[in-house]
């Protein structure tokens, strides 16, 4: 698993000014195949972390939440949250 790194701000742990963060895992069609794929098959399970899941920062958490509530895959996250940077400056 990655270390919290806010996809948003890309603040950490070792930032002075935030010390809470919420990992979110979002819709991923290709996850769920694959998992099953592996489950059949018998396979290793996959070490590390999860295309599908993005830290959000305590400034951020609520950024995650209306992605997670309106059901955002996973792939479109980072188009999202680039759009939302280029129209809020300071978010």
């Amino acid at each position: 698993m990655k270390p919290p790194n806010c996809i948003v701000c890309g603040k950490n742990l070792h930032e002075y000014d935030v010390d809470k963060f919420e990992l979110f895992y979002f819709d991923c069609i290709e996850c769920e195949i694959e998992l099953e794929i592996c489950n059949k098959n018998k396979c290793e399970p996959v070490i590390g972390h999860p295309k599908n899941a993005f830290w959000f920062c305590q400034n951020h958490i609520y950024i995650g939440k209306i992605f997670k509530n309106n059901r955002v895959k996973y792939n479109k996250v980072y188009y999202y949250i680039k759009k939302i940077k280029q129209k809020y400056n300071n978010i």
